[in-house]
């Protein structure tokens, strides 16, 4: 009461921009029906309407909007499965999981020091799911690989580029566009 549709929907949106809002008025022009989608409606229905459009739109709605809560619980499974691959109940491991939590969604480069057998990339695993990255995942044992053909390895190579080198090779780098390069024993 005491507010018109334009400004509900602002307040609706500053509560939760994904809930589908369906403005229905009785004196809309074309302008405020491309201000109210802009300002994040879902649909805009001047009176008089037949029942069965608002059936319709409100189905959808409804559709979309269930979409987006299967989304978020998808997501909320996701981070508890990460959380698990951290296991453990001790202050350095919810500390660690706090902090992967706080560190995945960001671009920052991570060192990971740690003693073999530590967890490195698990953790390392577990920053990668959840930053919700797109790329693969490709962990390099750099202490595995011989230095002769460690530069081809990471950075591939083209056909000709050496003897031997018959066809094109992706790198390391290139297969985890987009993803996570997950560099072991650099040392």
């Amino acid at each position: 009461p005491g507010k018109d549709g334009m400004t509900a929907l602002k307040e609706i949106a500053a509560l939760d921009p994904e809930l589908p809002v369906i403005l229905i008025t009785g004196h809309g022009d074309v302008g405020m029906a491309v201000e109210a989608m802009r300002g994040g409606a879902y649909d805009f229905i001047e009176k008089p309407f037949p029942s069965d459009q608002l059936a319709e739109v409100t189905r959808r709605a409804l559709d979309k909007r269930q979409l987006v809560l299967d989304n978020r619980e998808l997501r909320e499974q996701l981070m508890r499965r990460e959380g698990a691959l951290l296991v453990g109940n001790s202050p350095a491991t919810q500390r660690i999981r706090d902090l992967v939590k706080a560190l995945a969604p960001t671009n920052a480069d991570i060192l990971i020091n740690g003693e073999t057998g530590t967890g490195r990339e698990v953790v390392v695993r577990a920053l990668h799911c959840a930053s919700g990255r797109h790329g693969e995942f490709v962990a390099v044992n750099c202490g595995a690989l011989p230095e002769t053909v460690f530069e081809s390895e990471i950075f591939g190579y083209e056909p000709g580029a050496f003897t031997g080198a018959a066809k094109r090779r992706i790198g390391k780098i290139e297969h985890a566009h987009g993803g996570t390069l997950f560099l072991d024993e650099i040392e």
